[in-house]
């Protein structure tokens, strides 16, 4: 029974620490920005990386390219966080 009541109170834990969470501002080469101001540079720098792939002739078609891999994760994030 011992390990049913740690299983049940570690979960009742987490689910106050989920609804509790408030995002903070990040430091990031001296510089507070927040998560989405960081997103957005990701987003930038994977869209410069595509374009460059797709141009260089380097990948053929069908490859895996970083802003559909991208796009995936946040839309894994997206579901989750429902």
């Amino acid at each position: 029974m011992q390990g049913n009541r740690d299983t049940s109170i570690v979960l009742k834990l987490f689910k106050t620490a989920c609804l509790s969470y408030a995002p903070s501002e990040i430091s990031y080469r001296d510089k507070q920005m927040s998560r989405q101001q960081l997103l957005a540079i990701r987003r930038m720098l994977i869209d410069k990386v595509t374009h460059y792939m797709s141009t260089s002739g380097l990948f053929s078609e069908g490859s895996l390219f970083p802003r559909r891999y991208y796009d995936d994760l946040i839309l894994e994030q997206e579901l989750a966080n429902k």
